[in-house]
């Protein structure tokens, strides 16, 4: 927990400081199609969803290399057909991606860097959602299509490296499509 705390004050301190030149506010929101993956479970499917978020595009290097650190509500999760029909399965993260964002053809832009995963809920039943980890850490790795008036389309594909469920290997496995505006 006091990890958990340092971390948020230092991404606080990140998103509020003037000292970077040429910060940038916006909005985006997209689809999120998720499972689980590394187990050997064959019965699990993608879940299709939705993330909502705020970020600050900070530049470091002018019109080249920027810092972006976000903050989104992302439902992700799982199907699985274990009973013969499709049961979903969600489970809710507040997610923290800081991602070094660089920029090339001023068309394009590409995304990598760490997301921090909170669980906020799940629609698991009984025992088993007690076995859901609070914490997600995972990579994330998108591309972007800039265009005029702060509009952009992005993909991004998110791999985590934490296991979700207790004593299994199954992890994070996430891709969102969607659009930001920056103003």
């Amino acid at each position: 927990m006091k990890l958990f705390k340092i971390f948020l004050l230092v991404v606080v301190f990140v998103t509020t400081s003037n000292t970077v030149s040429a910060q940038k506010w916006g909005l985006k929101a997209g689809a999120n199609i998720s499972t689980l993956t590394g187990g050997d479970d064959s019965s699990l499917n993608t879940r299709n969803s939705f993330y909502v978020g705020v970020f600050r595009e900070m530049q470091l290097i002018p019109k080249l290399i920027y810092l972006q650190p976000e903050l989104q509500y992302s439902s992700q999760g799982f199907s699985s057909d274990k009973t013969g029909s499709d049961v979903d399965t969600s489970i809710d993260y507040l997610n923290i991606p800081i991602v070094g964002r660089i920029y090339f053809l001023k068309l394009f832009s590409f995304d990598a860097g760490p997301q921090f995963g909170f669980k906020v809920g799940d629609n698991i039943d009984g025992a088993a959602s007690d076995n859901v980890e609070s914490f997600d850490l995972a990579g994330a790795f998108g591309l972007n299509i800039n265009l005029p008036f702060g509009l952009s389309v992005n993909t991004r594909y998110v791999m985590g490296f934490s296991e979700v469920i207790q004593n299994t290997d199954l992890k994070t496995e996430v891709f969102q499509v969607g659009a930001s505006f920056k103003f």
